[in-house]
Protein backbone atom coordinates (compact mmCIF):
# COMPACT_ATOMS: atom_id res chain seq x y z
CA UNK A 1 0.00 0.00 0.00
CA UNK A 2 1.40 3.37 -1.02
CA UNK A 3 0.81 6.34 1.31
CA UNK A 4 -0.10 9.72 -0.13
CA UNK A 5 0.21 12.74 2.15
CA UNK A 6 -2.27 15.58 2.14
CA UNK A 7 -2.70 18.59 4.40
CA UNK A 8 -5.48 18.64 6.95
CA UNK A 9 -8.24 21.20 6.74
CA UNK A 10 -6.46 24.53 7.35
CA UNK A 11 -9.54 25.88 9.08
CA UNK A 12 -8.68 23.70 12.01
CA UNK A 13 -5.35 25.43 12.31
CA UNK A 14 -3.50 22.19 12.98
CA UNK A 15 -1.17 22.09 9.98
CA UNK A 16 -0.85 18.32 10.38
CA UNK A 17 -0.42 15.96 7.46
CA UNK A 18 -1.94 12.49 7.53
CA UNK A 19 -1.58 9.60 5.06
CA UNK A 20 -4.33 8.45 2.71
CA UNK A 21 -3.61 4.95 1.49
CA UNK A 22 -3.70 3.91 -2.16
CA UNK A 23 -4.04 0.19 -2.84
CA UNK A 24 -1.47 -1.33 -5.20
CA UNK A 25 -1.18 -4.98 -6.23
CA UNK A 26 1.93 -6.83 -7.32
CA UNK A 27 0.94 -8.03 -10.78
CA UNK A 28 3.21 -11.07 -10.55
CA UNK A 29 1.66 -12.40 -7.36
CA UNK A 30 -1.73 -10.86 -6.64
CA UNK A 31 -3.27 -10.25 -10.06
CA UNK A 32 -4.46 -13.84 -10.58
CA UNK A 33 -6.28 -13.81 -7.23
CA UNK A 34 -7.92 -10.47 -8.00
CA UNK A 35 -8.96 -11.75 -11.45
CA UNK A 36 -10.55 -14.85 -9.89
CA UNK A 37 -12.50 -12.63 -7.50
CA UNK A 38 -13.79 -10.41 -10.31
CA UNK A 39 -14.72 -13.45 -12.43
CA UNK A 40 -16.65 -14.96 -9.50
CA UNK A 41 -18.49 -11.66 -9.03
CA UNK A 42 -19.30 -11.50 -12.75
CA UNK A 43 -20.63 -15.07 -12.68
CA UNK A 44 -22.93 -14.17 -9.78
CA UNK A 45 -24.45 -11.41 -11.86
CA UNK A 46 -24.84 -13.58 -14.95
CA UNK A 47 -26.35 -16.56 -13.08
CA UNK A 48 -28.28 -14.81 -10.29
CA UNK A 49 -28.72 -11.05 -10.41
CA UNK A 50 -29.48 -10.89 -14.16
CA UNK A 51 -31.78 -13.94 -14.03
CA UNK A 52 -35.28 -13.22 -15.29
CA UNK A 53 -36.96 -14.82 -12.26
CA UNK A 54 -35.07 -12.59 -9.85
CA UNK A 55 -35.79 -9.47 -11.93
CA UNK A 56 -39.48 -10.40 -12.10
CA UNK A 57 -39.70 -11.00 -8.35
CA UNK A 58 -37.93 -7.68 -7.71
CA UNK A 59 -40.43 -5.74 -9.83
CA UNK A 60 -43.38 -7.45 -8.15
CA UNK A 61 -41.96 -6.84 -4.67
CA UNK A 62 -41.35 -3.18 -5.49
CA UNK A 63 -44.91 -2.80 -6.78
CA UNK A 64 -46.31 -4.33 -3.59
CA UNK A 65 -44.55 -1.78 -1.39
CA UNK A 66 -45.28 1.18 -3.68
CA UNK A 67 -48.94 0.13 -3.79
CA UNK A 68 -49.11 -0.13 0.00
CA UNK A 69 -47.51 3.31 0.41
CA UNK A 70 -49.95 4.94 -2.06
CA UNK A 71 -52.98 3.28 -0.49
CA UNK A 72 -51.81 4.49 2.90
CA UNK A 73 -51.22 8.00 1.55
CA UNK A 74 -54.84 8.41 0.42
CA UNK A 75 -56.02 7.54 3.92
CA UNK A 76 -57.04 3.92 3.44
CA UNK A 77 -56.10 1.58 6.26
CA UNK A 78 -53.87 -1.38 5.51
CA UNK A 79 -53.01 -4.18 7.95
CA UNK A 80 -49.44 -3.86 9.22
CA UNK A 81 -47.15 -6.21 11.08
CA UNK A 82 -45.76 -3.67 13.55
CA UNK A 83 -45.06 0.01 14.22
CA UNK A 84 -41.89 -0.07 12.10
CA UNK A 85 -43.90 -0.83 8.95
CA UNK A 86 -46.37 1.85 10.04
CA UNK A 87 -43.54 4.41 10.05
CA UNK A 88 -42.16 3.04 6.77
CA UNK A 89 -45.41 3.42 4.85
CA UNK A 90 -46.04 6.78 6.50
CA UNK A 91 -42.66 7.94 5.20
CA UNK A 92 -41.36 8.64 8.70
CA UNK A 93 -37.57 8.24 9.01
CA UNK A 94 -36.50 4.99 10.67
CA UNK A 95 -33.77 4.54 13.22
CA UNK A 96 -30.90 2.19 12.40
CA UNK A 97 -32.33 -0.50 14.69
CA UNK A 98 -35.75 -0.20 13.05
CA UNK A 99 -34.22 -0.41 9.59
CA UNK A 100 -32.21 -3.50 10.51
CA UNK A 101 -35.35 -5.16 11.91
CA UNK A 102 -36.91 -5.12 8.42
CA UNK A 103 -35.19 -8.35 7.43
CA UNK A 104 -36.41 -11.06 5.05
CA UNK A 105 -38.59 -12.65 7.71
CA UNK A 106 -40.35 -9.40 8.59
CA UNK A 107 -40.97 -8.52 4.93
CA UNK A 108 -42.31 -12.01 4.24
CA UNK A 109 -44.71 -11.81 7.20
CA UNK A 110 -45.91 -8.39 6.08
CA UNK A 111 -46.66 -9.67 2.59
CA UNK A 112 -48.57 -12.59 4.11
CA UNK A 113 -50.72 -10.09 6.01
CA UNK A 114 -51.34 -8.13 2.80
CA UNK A 115 -52.52 -11.35 1.12
CA UNK A 116 -54.99 -12.16 3.90
CA UNK A 117 -58.64 -11.18 4.22
CA UNK A 118 -57.55 -8.39 6.57
CA UNK A 119 -56.46 -6.39 3.53
CA UNK A 120 -59.28 -4.42 1.94
CA UNK A 121 -57.33 -3.26 -1.12
CA UNK A 122 -58.00 -5.86 -3.81
CA UNK A 123 -54.96 -4.98 -5.93
CA UNK A 124 -52.54 -5.11 -3.00
CA UNK A 125 -54.05 -8.41 -1.89
CA UNK A 126 -53.70 -9.87 -5.42
CA UNK A 127 -50.09 -8.76 -5.82
CA UNK A 128 -49.14 -10.19 -2.42
CA UNK A 129 -50.88 -13.51 -3.08
CA UNK A 130 -49.09 -13.82 -6.42
CA UNK A 131 -45.74 -13.13 -4.78
CA UNK A 132 -46.25 -15.77 -2.09
CA UNK A 133 -47.40 -18.29 -4.70
CA UNK A 134 -44.43 -17.47 -6.98
CA UNK A 135 -46.74 -16.30 -9.74
CA UNK A 136 -44.29 -13.66 -10.85
CA UNK A 137 -44.58 -11.30 -13.79
CA UNK A 138 -43.59 -12.43 -17.26
CA UNK A 139 -40.29 -10.80 -18.19
CA UNK A 140 -39.26 -9.54 -21.62
CA UNK A 141 -35.55 -8.86 -21.91
CA UNK A 142 -35.18 -6.14 -24.54
CA UNK A 143 -32.59 -3.94 -26.20
CA UNK A 144 -31.87 -0.52 -24.64
CA UNK A 145 -33.56 1.43 -27.46
CA UNK A 146 -36.73 -0.66 -27.25
CA UNK A 147 -36.70 -0.45 -23.44
CA UNK A 148 -36.73 3.36 -23.43
CA UNK A 149 -39.29 3.49 -26.25
CA UNK A 150 -41.66 1.28 -24.26
CA UNK A 151 -40.99 3.21 -21.07
CA UNK A 152 -41.66 6.57 -22.72
CA UNK A 153 -44.90 5.26 -24.23
CA UNK A 154 -45.99 4.00 -20.80
CA UNK A 155 -45.43 7.44 -19.28
CA UNK A 156 -47.69 9.20 -21.79
CA UNK A 157 -51.20 10.28 -20.86
CA UNK A 158 -52.82 7.50 -22.89
CA UNK A 159 -50.79 4.72 -21.29
CA UNK A 160 -51.03 1.76 -23.65
CA UNK A 161 -49.92 -0.74 -21.00
CA UNK A 162 -52.55 0.37 -18.52
CA UNK A 163 -55.21 0.35 -21.25
CA UNK A 164 -54.38 -3.25 -22.17
CA UNK A 165 -54.36 -4.40 -18.55
CA UNK A 166 -57.57 -2.54 -17.73
CA UNK A 167 -59.40 -4.18 -20.64
CA UNK A 168 -58.06 -7.61 -19.77
CA UNK A 169 -58.49 -7.58 -15.98
CA UNK A 170 -61.46 -5.23 -15.66
CA UNK A 171 -59.84 -2.84 -13.21
CA UNK A 172 -59.56 0.97 -13.28
CA UNK A 173 -56.80 2.35 -15.50
CA UNK A 174 -55.32 4.27 -12.56
CA UNK A 175 -54.63 0.98 -10.75
CA UNK A 176 -53.04 -0.83 -13.68
CA UNK A 177 -49.48 0.42 -13.05
CA UNK A 178 -49.31 -2.15 -10.25
CA UNK A 179 -49.30 -4.98 -12.79
CA UNK A 180 -46.20 -4.08 -14.78
CA UNK A 181 -42.81 -2.53 -14.32
CA UNK A 182 -39.56 -1.58 -16.01
CA UNK A 183 -36.25 -2.79 -14.64
CA UNK A 184 -32.66 -1.91 -15.49
CA UNK A 185 -29.75 -3.95 -14.13
CA UNK A 186 -26.21 -2.59 -14.49
CA UNK A 187 -23.03 -4.45 -13.62
CA UNK A 188 -19.63 -2.78 -13.48
CA UNK A 189 -16.79 -5.29 -13.29
CA UNK A 190 -14.45 -3.06 -11.31
CA UNK A 191 -16.76 -0.53 -9.67
CA UNK A 192 -17.40 3.09 -10.47
CA UNK A 193 -14.72 5.13 -12.22
CA UNK A 194 -12.51 6.88 -9.63
CA UNK A 195 -12.50 10.66 -9.60
CA UNK A 196 -8.98 10.83 -8.14
CA UNK A 197 -5.86 8.79 -8.77
CA UNK A 198 -5.63 7.73 -5.13
CA UNK A 199 -9.10 6.12 -5.36
CA UNK A 200 -7.90 3.64 -8.00
CA UNK A 201 -6.54 0.16 -7.48
CA UNK A 202 -3.09 0.09 -9.08
CA UNK A 203 -1.34 -2.93 -10.55
CA UNK A 204 2.46 -3.04 -10.50
CA UNK A 205 3.74 -4.67 -13.68
CA UNK A 206 7.26 -5.41 -14.81
CA UNK A 207 7.73 -4.58 -18.48
CA UNK A 208 10.51 -3.89 -20.98
CA UNK A 209 10.96 -0.38 -19.69
CA UNK A 210 10.98 -1.50 -16.06
CA UNK A 211 8.26 -1.35 -13.43
CA UNK A 212 5.06 0.58 -14.18
CA UNK A 213 1.69 1.15 -12.54
CA UNK A 214 -1.55 0.48 -14.41
CA UNK A 215 -4.97 1.22 -12.95
CA UNK A 216 -7.37 -1.69 -12.58
CA UNK A 217 -9.85 0.07 -14.91
CA UNK A 218 -7.19 0.38 -17.63
CA UNK A 219 -6.13 -3.24 -17.18
CA UNK A 220 -9.67 -4.65 -17.50
CA UNK A 221 -10.54 -2.39 -20.45
CA UNK A 222 -7.36 -3.42 -22.28
CA UNK A 223 -7.79 -7.16 -21.68
CA UNK A 224 -11.58 -7.56 -21.77
CA UNK A 225 -12.76 -4.64 -23.89
CA UNK A 226 -15.54 -3.35 -21.63
CA UNK A 227 -16.05 -2.92 -17.93
CA UNK A 228 -19.82 -2.37 -17.76
CA UNK A 229 -22.81 -4.45 -18.82
CA UNK A 230 -26.48 -3.44 -18.75
CA UNK A 231 -29.65 -5.52 -19.07
CA UNK A 232 -33.14 -4.09 -19.64
CA UNK A 233 -36.44 -5.76 -18.76
CA UNK A 234 -40.17 -5.22 -19.12
CA UNK A 235 -42.17 -7.23 -16.56
CA UNK A 236 -45.94 -7.65 -16.95
CA UNK A 237 -48.74 -9.64 -15.37
CA UNK A 238 -49.03 -13.04 -17.05
CA UNK A 239 -52.68 -12.40 -17.98
CA UNK A 240 -51.63 -9.88 -20.66
CA UNK A 241 -48.52 -11.62 -22.00
CA UNK A 242 -49.99 -12.29 -25.45
CA UNK A 243 -51.13 -8.69 -25.91
CA UNK A 244 -47.81 -7.24 -24.75
CA UNK A 245 -45.97 -9.74 -26.90
CA UNK A 246 -47.71 -8.32 -29.98
CA UNK A 247 -46.78 -4.77 -28.97
CA UNK A 248 -43.14 -5.73 -28.50
CA UNK A 249 -43.06 -7.57 -31.83
CA UNK A 250 -44.49 -4.56 -33.67
CA UNK A 251 -41.89 -2.26 -32.20
CA UNK A 252 -39.02 -4.70 -32.64
CA UNK A 253 -39.20 -7.91 -34.73
CA UNK A 254 -36.07 -9.27 -33.05
CA UNK A 255 -36.42 -8.95 -29.30
CA UNK A 256 -35.09 -11.48 -26.80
Amino acid sequence: MVPELIDDDPRQGLGISEPLWTLAIDGRKGLSTLTQFMNARENMYELVYFHKTLRSASVLLRNIFVRAARVRKIGQNIPLLNDTFDKLFSRIPLSIDEYVSLDDGAVWEQIKIFSSNKCEDIVLKKLSSDFLSRRYFKVFMVRPDLFFTLKNLAEEKNNYLSAIISAKKGIPVDDCWSFYGFDEAIFNKVGRTPTQARDSVWILDEGIEGHRFTSLHEHVRKNQGKIEESHYYLAVDDSVVDEINLVVERLSPSYS
